[in-house]
Parts: C-alpha cells; sequence; structure tokens
C-alpha cells in the first residue's frame, strides 16, 4: 500500500495477509497496516465490513513523533492483531468522533483530527504494550534512536537527499 490505514472490524471475517503474515480480521479486531507494507485481501465473507483510516507516511511520523521507540517497533515489527478490549473500545470511539464530524471540517482541519486521533491511538497502544508487558523493561535512549534512523535514512538516500534540512525533517527534528 502507498498509505497505511488502520482497518477496525465490524461484520463478518476477512483473512488479509501483511507481507509474509496472514491475519483474520474479525469484529473488534484492530490491525495496523503501514506505509510500504505489501496487503492481499485472500478471502473474505459476503458480510464482511471494516471501518478504514488511512494516513500518509508523513502523518504517521507526526503521529509517532514522542512514541517510545520500542513501542514504534512493536507495531512497526512484530506483527500481531490487536484484539482486546481497551484497543477495540478507542477504536470505537476514535471511529465514531471521526463518522460525526468529517463532514463539518477543511481539508486541514481534518488532517489535524486525522493526526490527533492516530496519536491518541498510539497513546493507548503504548500504555496497552506497557501494561502487558509486551516490551519488558527496555527502554532506548531517544539520542540513540535517533542516530539509528539517521543511518538508516542515509544509507538509502545518500545519493539523491545531501540537505542536513531533508533528513531533519525525516526526523521529526530541527
Amino acid at each position: 500500500s502507498e498509505g497505511g490505514f488502520l482497518l477496525f472490524g465490524v461484520s463478518g471475517h476477512a483473512h488479509i495477509n501483511i507481507g509474509d503474515t496472514s491475519f483474520d480480521l474479525r469484529p473488534h479486531h484492530v490491525q495496523i497496516i503501514f506505509p510500504a507494507d505489501f496487503v492481499q485481501v485472500e478471502q473474505r465473507s459476503d458480510d464482511f465490513c471494516c471501518q478504514v483510516l488511512s494516513y500518509n507516511d508523513t502523518l504517521l511520523r507526526e503521529a509517532c513523533r514522542n512514541l517510545e521507540a520500542s513501542v514504534f517497533h512493536l507495531l512497526r515489527n512484530v506483527r500481531f492483531q490487536l484484539n482486546n478490549d481497551y484497543l477495540s473500545d478507542t477504536a470505537v470511539l476514535l471511529f465514531q468522533q471521526l463518522s460525526l464530524i468529517q463532514k463539518h471540517l477543511s481539508e486541514e482541519s481534518w488532517r489535524s483530527v486525522v493526526l490527533l486521533q492516530l496519536m491518541s491511538f498510539f497513546v493507548t497502544f503504548n500504555d496497552y504494550a506497557l501494561h502487558e508487558h509486551l516490551i519488558g523493561n527496555f527502554k532506548t535512549n531517544r539520542k540513540h534512536e535517533l542516530l539509528r534512523q539517521f543511518f538508516e535514512l542515509l544509507e538509502e538516500h545518500y545519493q539523491t537527499q545531501r540537505e542536513v534540512t531533508w533528513y531533519a525533517s525525516q526526523l521529526c527534528i530541527t
């Protein structure tokens, strides 16, 4: 996918492959799909329905700016489906709020609301991950994490991007 998606199962079920990992999206399950993920829907029931919040990589970067690196790593690399009541309730509220206000907002206001909703969801996931000991006591040093991300960007873009400001914007720093 070009953008990312937050999927919330409403009814029925669908078998979804994200990369080489498979999931069944069912009612009250939440699935995060990141930009550049390869997604394939193999099977779905006739009554399958899900709510979708789409976002681009810039919005995702902004929403995750203050998220602990270990939590983001868990979201991004340890693929599993979020079917916890706490996260499900958060997703229900998120989609209810968005559906109530979408038609009343300008495009820029809509972008701000989506950003805040994504941030809210990620903060809730952070709380859930800490409570469930999914990330243990591992804490990432912010400077170390920024340096790691910088070297990844540098390795990928050194031939085309030479401006420090470009790398800073990719890392959401000044």
